[in-house]
């Protein structure tokens, strides 16, 4: 877009140096006719010093369309060269699993919270036969709700290089921001909950590329993690049996703000005591068996996810809108940033 505008600028200098040319000539003319010292040779001078300047300018005109064609043709072969090498990521069997509600302390925020984590897996493929570099993959969880959704963010997976057919990767993110529990009022109202994989990578030739794909949850499809119950991992649960789990882990996330605020408050007191940790540790697991015997399903819930087609977007991206991701994925870190801590909390 650059050099373009560059050539069409330069042309119009070219036209105009000619218009001022051809106005000099004839004004030179005017004036030597008017004064009477109109002389043959005089005139065949100037009609070859305005051929020569005329010529001159079409000869660069002429050869600086020529480049801008060249130059073109040659951006578009360099183009087409780059895009030959098309590495294509896929996610295969993508599984999302609810993981039965509990009570959790993170120490850098210092919060304190009753809630579900979220995993997202699946397989990451490159089947085709070019390698791809600088690979990053974010997942999104968006959870209606009555005024705004709910978008959980999580740590992007990273590889810096990806053989042509390689062996596929397993991937797996953890949500930990629903709180309140928004996705189990989801379910409960049949709204769509919606997970959005992003995949951003480059080829070898330094082309950039993006995949994008929304999930929906297969609601009746829902089965206990736990391969030991064959009823649940074999047959599914009916919807029932989800809406009744589901029900249950609400309502123990929901009610336990309240039903432990003592116990909260006891809490906030002992955490910065070193001396009373024993005691604080003791409050805290507490809570947590408390929690658990108010919970009827003690599993997980993995949930089939099915993909709609129409949402599939493969394309080419620019070297800003890569950028653009990259910088985004920093800042799925920095709001997130103690999802470790949740996983290895008390």
């Amino acid at each position: 877009m650059g050099s373009k505008q560059k050539m069409s600028k330069l042309h119009l200098a070219l036209v105009f140096i000619a218009v001022l040319i051809i106005s000099a000539v004839v004004l030179i003319l005017i004036i030597s006719f008017q004064q009477h010292s109109f002389e043959v040779l005089n005139y065949i001078s100037v009609v070859s010093s305005f051929s020569v300047a005329i010529l001159t300018i079409l000869y660069v005109f002429t050869t600086n369309n020529q480049m801008s064609i060249m130059k073109l043709q040659l951006d578009e072969m360099q183009h087409e060269h780059i895009l030959k090498e098309q590495p294509i990521l896929l996610l295969d069997e993508p599984k999302f699993e609810i993981q039965r509600p509990n009570f959790y302390y993170t120490p850098p925020t210092d919060r304190f919270s009753f809630k579900s984590i979220y995993n997202f897996s699946a397989t990451l493929i490159n089947s085709s036969d070019d390698p791809a570099i600088v690979v990053r993959i974010a997942v999104l969880i968006t959870i209606p709700q009555i005024e705004s959704p709910l978008i959980l963010k999580t740590i992007p997976v990273k590889y810096n290089f990806l053989s042509a057919k390689s062996d596929p990767k397993s991937i797996r993110f953890h949500f930990t921001g629903d709180t309140k529990g928004a996705l189990f009022n989801a379910i409960r109202e049949r709204k769509d909950v919606t997970v959005s994989t992003f995949v951003c990578y480059k080829n070898t030739s330094g082309a950039h590329f993006a995949i994008r794909n929304n999930y929906c949850f297969n609601l009746y499809l829902l089965s206990s993690s736990n391969k030991k119950i064959k009823s649940f991992a074999d047959d599914g649960m009916n919807s029932l049996q989800v809406v009744q789990i589901i029900g249950n882990w609400h309502t123990a996330i929901v009610q336990a703000p309240i039903k432990y605020k003592e116990l909260l408050g006891k809490l906030r007191e002992l955490k910065d005591n070193k001396d009373r940790y024993i005691e604080f540790e003791k409050v805290f697991q507490n809570v947590r068996d408390d929690m658990a015997s108010l919970i009827d399903f003690k599993d997980s819930l993995v949930g089939s996810l099915y993909d709609d087609n129409e949402s599939f977007e493969f394309s080419p991206i620019t070297k800003a809108e890569y950028d653009e991701f990259l910088k985004n994925s920093m800042s799925f870190q920095e709001l997130i940033s103690d999802c470790k801590n949740d996983k290895n909390s008390y």
